[in-house]
């Protein structure tokens, strides 16, 4: 979307020109004045505004095509989609060169379910601009959901460092190469994302399930730590953190992140389970039966909770005096 609002802004100056020589009328500054405004004031999500301005510009032979176009990207945001295409499939009939219009109706038909005739639009923004960013996006972004990440890395290689200007982009390379199984030029990318102090922490979450997911859980754990420093610390931040410290070998910090876990969410059955399987696994047999007793109290009648409260429970050496927790 960030890619896409650059191109909405600079779409304005495609409309009809006036003829070399002849000082634009009035009518027609003040068209594309309002055009310009009502584009800015989209940017700042100032919808019933912006729309004011486009429909100023509309009456105007020189600006209705890309009045027609900000229009249509304000139902978009608007999220009224079918009149959003009709006006933008107007805007295109009236000046096939407009960029920002291509873009936007392919964005409205991938909301419709429609990849096809987004990839179409996009391809067709190519042969108008061969390096926009936005059309290199969207259909790098459509390859790479059909799996094709190869594909996908080509269409993107031209303008890749734009990519790495906001998440979705960088999101898109990591995942790229670690399909290819470029590592390398993945990992690369860790210091980039973590110097970012605006990127939500959901992006950071996923980013980092992707490198746990492909093998590569130091990376994962580099962006949590740098993300639980500037956000509030969440039970799913902390839990996927305590998964990539158990990929990567680190059993005790793994078990130090599930805890903190278990302070935000003491009932999270997810995180109870594991630490127990961890703690199991090295031998620290009262700290697994502890988690275990926690399962066991909230689910009595599981048979896998009651297992694992036997198994572990068989293991522990009590100290002479102290009773063992009874089992049913």
């Amino acid at each position: 979307m960030a890619l896409l609002l650059c191109a909405f802004v600079a779409m304005i100056g495609l409309g009809p020109a006036t003829a070399e020589g002849q000082r634009p009328s009035a009518s027609s500054r003040d068209g594309r004045e309002a055009l310009q405004e009502a584009a800015h004031l989209v940017q700042q999500g100032r919808l019933d505004e912006a729309d004011v301005q486009a429909q100023r510009a509309l009456a105007n032979p020189e600006t209705r095509a890309a009045a027609h176009s900000v229009l249509g990207a304000i139902r978009f945001q608007q999220e009224r989609l079918d009149e959003s295409a009709r006006l933008l499939e107007e805007a295109i009939r009236l000046d096939p060169r407009l960029i920002g219009a291509h873009l936007t109706l392919a964005e409205v038909r991938i909301a419709q379910g429609q990849t096809d005739a987004a990839t179409a639009l996009f391809r067709r923004t190519l042969e108008l601009d061969s390096m926009n960013q936005a059309a290199r996006f969207g259909l790098a972004r459509a390859e790479a959901e059909k799996g094709n990440y190869r594909e996908s890395l080509d269409i993107a290689r031209p303008v890749a460092d734009a990519f790495k200007l906001f998440p979705e982009g960088l999101f898109f390379l990591v995942t790229a190469y670690l399909k290819t199984g470029d590592q390398k030029a993945a990992t690369d990318l860790v210091p980039l994302w973590n110097r970012s102090t605006d990127i939500p922490q959901a992006w950071s979450l996923r980013l980092a399930v992707v490198y746990a997911e492909e093998g590569v859980p130091k990376a994962a754990i580099d962006i949590l730590e740098q993300a639980r420093t500037v956000a509030p610390i969440s039970y799913d931040l902390l839990v996927i953190l305590a998964g990539a410290y158990a990929l990567n070998g680190e059993p005790t910090r793994a078990l130090s992140a599930y805890d903190e876990a278990l302070k935000l969410e003491p009932g999270a059955l997810p995180a109870l389970r594991q630490a127990a399987l961890i703690a199991e696994g090295q031998n620290a047999f009262e700290r697994s039966l502890s988690y275990w007793a926690r399962l066991k109290k909230l689910r009595p009648d599981d048979p896998d909770v009651a297992l694992g409260f036997d198994r572990v429970s068989r293991k522990v050496k009590l100290p002479k005096g102290r009773v063992r927790p009874a089992q049913s």
